[in-house]
């Protein structure tokens, strides 16, 4: 701005007598003519504080490329189960074919095709050791 260059161009005079003093540059009009609450206050802490969170979203972002193994379909055929997207989409298509033969019931649910233990069988045992407890009263 025209102004801006008119400061610089009073503090840079090379006679001392001509030249601005420092009580002169801050009574310039430059700095007069921003409003207080206009300028934003220059925070160090902040600064630093956004350049460390970039710098480590930066690496996190870095450090997942470069562990991101490709997949192949050797790793499908051998285990396709460590594969997220392939897993979820085995157990839909099992479910879609299987789902017709799991009930709805107090002992059965849709999930007993995907549980290692089947919950009728927990629940019937939790009942056979409570009529244990209820007959050694």
């Amino acid at each position: 701005s025209d102004t801006a260059k008119d400061l610089i161009s009073r503090m840079l005079v090379v006679n001392p007598q001509h030249r601005f003093t420092a009580t002169d540059a801050l009574n310039h009009s430059f700095f007069s003519q921003y409003v207080l609450n206009e300028v934003r206050q220059f925070s160090p802490y902040r600064r630093f504080k956004v350049i460390c969170m970039t710098v480590l979203a930066t690496m996190r972002i870095y450090c997942n490329y470069r562990r991101a193994k490709p997949v192949t379909t050797e790793v499908i055929k051998s285990d396709p189960y460590a594969v997220k997207p392939i897993r979820k989409l085995i157990d839909a298509c099992a479910f879609r074919i299987y789902g017709h033969w799991v009930k709805k019931g107090l002992t059965q649910n849709r999930a007993a095709l995907f549980e290692n233990s089947p919950k009728a069988i927990l629940l019937s045992l939790a009942t056979e050791a409570e009529e244990q407890a209820q007959q050694s009263w």
